[in-house]
């Protein structure tokens, strides 16, 4: 999500922003990557383990756009139905997808122990379910039976008020963290390792091989932009749809709730149509209280801004009726997420093919940074990447010169 309001995040009022030079010279580098959030940092500490030289250069300051507004569930739990995925790709692709978000989160559990990153990661079970579509759920989970994802279909929602029967999917070993805390982890990872990062430093004319930054030139060998949609040609915004969606953080006394990820979804009526959605978590608040971060209540973008606090107060009266949370959030926010047309991200060569993307998260920014950045590592490296066919931009009309 990229940031809409002024409001603070959660994770931006925990973690202090760290401070880089601005470009002041020209400069070359083997690879520039354009972008300080979560793909950026982690595709620049990728390709720098692997021997490549990295610099980075951010607009803003490191972490201050997605990545901040995010709510950082790691899960193969998708916005996007598996279902829905099979007949667009078909089984195989579609199996290839969800390995890639397992992967995903594993390779973040094991980073954060290697490089001992203090990040509140917490392996936890994740409950996609509905009140109202029992159907869809059962759906889903037969097509993830089809696919040989671990789940398991149970008949309740822990934690959920209600207390009838629901259909309900169990999605083991997911995880959550903090996203800041764990973007200035790896930050720190990077530059140790010899990654150049600048602040303040928005890239303007990209070209094959330059790209112009505070009226310097930076010549690189390789060009990766991570900057979601903002740098794109008019092929790649076309075949994206922009959603605003909405946070709110409840404090809640510690054992009221379960640590856990909960997804509620609704039938559209359309399978083309994203279907109304709600999303919560827990996340450590203080010694005595955990935050209750609730999302959703998502529209799509057209124009004119709906009103921010109807949006808040939705969000506060579906925790109210689901879980039933009660009192004054702490936090509200909210972003925007950029959605393909067909619910994949676009991750690879774009335009040339020295240059590379990752763009259109489709509401899983965190998994798709880690997976966009080990494509690219891959291809820029001369590696072949079982996932990289799935995810091309070359899906849309195009040509790399």
């Amino acid at each position: 999500m990229m940031k809409t309001n002024e409001n603070p995040t959660l994770w931006e009022e925990s973690v202090q922003p760290g401070y880089y030079k601005k470009l002041d010279k020209d400069i070359q580098t083997e690879v520039l990557v354009i972008g300080g959030g979560i793909s950026g940092i982690t595709t620049a500490y990728n390709l720098q383990k692997a021997g490549k030289k990295v610099t980075l250069i951010e607009q803003a300051t490191i972490g201050s756009g997605q990545t901040a507004r995010t709510t950082a569930h790691l899960t193969y739990c998708l916005d996007i139905r598996y279902f829905q995925l099979i007949k667009q790709l078909g089984v195989q692709n579609v199996r290839t997808v969800a390995n890639s978000h397992m992967a995903s989160i594993e390779w973040m559990d094991r980073i954060i122990r290697h490089e001992r990153i203090n990040c509140n990661f917490k392996r936890i079970s994740g409950y996609l379910f509905s009140i109202h579509s029992a159907e869809m759920v059962q759906k889903e989970y037969r097509a993830m039976q089809d696919l040989g994802i671990i789940a398991e279909m149970i008949n309740y929602v822990p934690g959920l008020k209600e207390k009838q029967s629901q259909a309900c999917i169990c999605f083991p070993e997911q995880a959550q963290f903090h996203a800041l805390k764990y973007l200035k982890g790896l930050t720190n990872a990077a530059l140790n390792m010899g990654v150049h990062i600048y602040n303040h430093t928005a890239a303007g004319s990209i070209q094959e091989n330059t790209a112009k930054a505070n009226g310097y030139t930076i010549t690189a060998e390789y060009i990766v932009i991570t900057a979601n949609t903002a740098l794109n040609t008019p092929e790649l915004n076309i075949s994206q749809t922009k959603f605003r969606s909405y946070v709110i953080g409840i404090k809640i006394p510690k054992g009221q709730l379960p640590y856990s990820l909960w997804w509620e979804v609704e039938d559209s009526g359309n399978e083309k149509e994203f279907a109304p959605y709600h999303y919560a978590r827990l996340e450590n608040f203080d010694d005595l209280n955990d935050l209750f971060i609730v999302g959703g209540e998502d529209r799509e973008i057209e124009g004119t801004t709906p009103d921010e606090n109807l949006k808040f107060g939705r969000l506060l009266e579906w925790a109210s009726q689901r879980f039933a949370i009660k009192g004054k959030p702490e936090y509200q926010w909210s972003g925007t997420i950029s959605y393909s047309n067909d619910g994949l991200p676009f991750i690879g060569r774009y335009r040339y093919n020295n240059h590379y993307i990752i763009s259109g998260d489709s509401g899983s920014g965190i998994n798709y940074a880690t997976i966009g950045s080990r494509i690219i590592t891959d291809s820029i490296c001369g590696v072949e990447n079982n996932w990289e066919a799935v995810y091309s931009p070359g899906r849309i009309v195009y040509e790399p010169k």
